[in-house]
């Protein structure tokens, strides 16, 4: 057996035993108060999963409608049937799956790939495959300790599933140029894999437009040196057959497999649907920062210009560079980056930050001072996935990265729960309806459905919650109880979530639409000291009272008059 073989599986077998011990010591004990973000595909898991063990053919056709027409498809969740069947609907067990099937061979390939970029041929010389051998086994452990893999999987979002195909690509892309004759299987097989990307996770379409980009610039930097007219024309007619392929068996997947998501994605307008997650410039650059560290940041930075400065891997550079450029530009016309969505440039940079501490290690030549060297890196990575995922209150300056994802603590947890016990004894005993005006961490509709009763759960009338997306629901206001904050609890910035502040503060101020409620609660002091409420609806509202709530929102979006004309609220009016 190779030696090579022998630690990947030696490496394997530790990744899986410390996974399972660090994913149980994570989920242990966690508040299980969670926004929808991060219990959706948990939900989801729970529910394909029971469809499984009730009806298998209900099953089948449940999956293949989702992958057809469902933006949030079940593709990620289905390979995690076993771990249902071990650990029911637990947590647990989800996370672990997650962790187990995707976190891990994420890590592998991503390993792999990288020794393979940096470490070209195989040296004879003792020295320097003693450092390659060093080298790989800092790789190995960098790699797990690189919080971007985990930040999104803790949170229990599958979405690195969709960076194992991509991860895969650059394998082959590596080995096999699109200028040079290829088998039909090997762009097939580009193109299979780009699809599987999008298939896993809508938003790494901004991936495969990437990935695709940059192998084009990659190609055509070695299409120029060549001086021979007939080659030029053998290699031009080469890439062309390559990318047509690959490109024409990703159109086919797609159109095949998922054709009414595709209309249905032609016919939105994603840039005004996601208006509220929009971001500026600078604020895209500041979460960068907080999401990969300034470390990690340094080193990317040192490995592009290595990697520039380098012959040998200029274009394994300028590969991961374009794709990073490329797919982070597209992707943030549209939204702001969230802590799942930076899967997309993960393995590029971190190929980036390996080839700027490889390139230190070049500079020192010292083999004292090298080891030395990564002995160090390995320690700032340790501390930035304590101060990351274990120790809340500890933060080191430059090494700690600032957005932390510890465990869920939810603080005031018992008052939390009696708000809810009293909301669930109320339309129970009146059986009625409820809204919930918030949508954050701290309280949303969402919260209250997964800690919430089965009655309860039925009883939830769900307002509007993205302005430009949803509109203003006037449902909502129909409900006999409403549960308010005194500051308004947006997932994203208020600007975006005006129909959920603008009935909030309304009803806590007693204003418009608000005189016709009566808060019938004593205050329930939640996370972060965020206070709410439960108002009961008195009596219908006036038009005057209508009105002057439609103008505030109106004075926010000056299009709503047109949108909403009277017959449209008529129903919140008092006959």
């Amino acid at each position: 057996m190779k030696k090579n073989t022998i630690l990947y599986i030696s490496v394997t077998i530790f990744f899986l035993v410390l996974t399972t011990i660090f994913v149980y010591r994570y989920v242990k004990n966690e508040s299980p108060v969670y926004i929808y973000d991060y219990s959706g595909y948990h939900e989801m898991y729970k529910r394909f999963s029971n469809e499984f063990m009730t009806s298998k053919r209900a099953y089948i056709k449940e999956v293949i409608s989702s992958i057809r027409n469902s933006d949030y498809n079940c593709s990620p969740i289905v390979l995690l049937l076993p771990f249902y069947m071990i650990f029911k609907a637990s947590r647990f067990g989800y996370i672990l799956g997650c962790s187990l099937l995707y976190v891990i061979p994420t890590m592998i390939l991503t390993i792999v790939l990288t020794k393979k970029m940096i470490f070209k041929e195989y040296s004879g010389n003792k020295e320097d495959n003693k450092f390659r051998i060093m080298f790989t086994i800092f790789l190995c452990i960098v790699s797990f300790l690189y919080t971007r893999w985990w930040s999104p999987t803790l949170r229990g979002l599958p979405d690195i599933i969709a960076v194992i195909p991509l991860t895969c690509a650059g394998l082959i892309v590596l080995k096999h140029s699109f200028i040079e004759k290829q088998k039909i299987y090997i762009p097939m097989t580009i193109g299979f894999l780009m699809y599987l990307c999008f298939l896993f996770r809508r938003y790494f379409i901004y991936c495969v437009i990437g990935f695709y980009l940059s192998l084009f610039i990659k190609e055509f930097i070695r299409f120029l040196k060549i001086s021979d007219k007939e080659e030029r024309k053998e290699k031009f007619i080469n890439a062309f057959k390559n990318f047509l392929i690959a490109g024409l068996t990703t159109i086919f997947c797609v159109l095949i497999l998922q054709l009414p998501l595709v209309k249905n994605i032609l016919q939105q307008n994603y840039k005004e649907s996601y208006s509220a997650y929009q971001d500026t410039f600078l604020n895209h650059i500041v979460n960068t920062v907080d999401e990969f560290g300034i470390v990690i940041l340094i080193f990317v930075a040192i490995g592009i210009i290595y990697t520039l400065c380098c012959k040998k891997h200029r274009k394994n550079g300028i590969f991961c560079l374009t794709n990073i450029f490329i797919c982070y530009g597209t992707f943030a016309t549209v939204q702001g980056m969230g802590v799942h969505h930076y899967l997309a440039i993960s393995v590029w940079m971190f190929i980036l930050f390996i080839y700027g501490v490889y390139g230190i290690c070049e500079i020192l030549k010292n083999k004292l001072l090298q080891n030395f060297f990564l002995i160090g890196i390995i320690l700032i990575m340790s501390i930035n996935f304590s101060t990351t995922y274990i120790f809340r209150d500890t933060t080191i300056p430059i090494i700690s990265q600032r957005n932390k994802y510890c465990k869920f603590y939810y603080e005031n947890f018992e008052e939390l729960e009696r708000l809810i016990g009293d909301i669930d004894k109320i339309v129970s005993e009146k059986n009625t309806k409820f809204s919930v005006f918030a949508s954050s961490y701290i309280l949303s509709d969402n919260i209250l459905e997964l800690l919430g009763t089965d009655n309860m759960k039925k009883s939830i009338v769900y307002p509007s919650i993205i302005d430009l997306r949803d509109g203003m629901s006037f449902d909502s206001l129909l409900s006999e109880y409403i549960i308010v904050t005194n500051i308004p609890q947006t997932g994203t910035s208020v600007e975006g979530q005006r129909v959920i502040s603008v009935p909030n503060n309304e009803i806590v101020n007693r204003t418009s639409i608000g005189k016709a409620y009566e808060k019938i609660s004593d205050e329930y002091v939640l996370c972060d000291g965020i206070k709410a409420y439960i108002f009961k609806k008195t009596r219908g509202f006036t038009e005057e009272e209508v009105n002057e709530f439609m103008y505030i929102l109106e004075s926010y979006y000056p299009e709503w008059k047109e949108k909403y004309t009277v017959s449209d609220y008529s129903i919140l009016i008092e006959k």
